[in-house]
């Protein structure tokens, strides 16, 4: 279980990778919620709608991480 909850999140948090290897891509097809936060924060110097958008993810992040904290609760075996 924790396995899975951290492989999402890391995979909700993804910015290295593909800010070395695409900036985003083209026409911002490859920009996740974290390279999102980076343009609008530091490029377009917009940090309340930088923020907002860090809390969304966030909020995702506890939703996503609840649905399976509860999926695998439902799914496990007691001896």
């Amino acid at each position: 279980m924790l396995i899975v909850i951290l492989a999402a999140i890391a995979t909700l948090q993804a910015f290295d990778q593909i800010f070395v290897m695409t900036h985003g891509g083209p026409f911002f097809r490859t920009e996740t919620l974290v390279m999102m936060t980076y343009r609008i924060g530091f490029k377009e110097f917009q940090f309340g709608y930088a923020a907002a958008i860090s809390w969304a993810l966030v909020l995702l992040i506890f939703v996503l991480s609840m649905l399976q904290v509860a999926y695998f609760r439902k799914r496990s075996v007691t001896y």
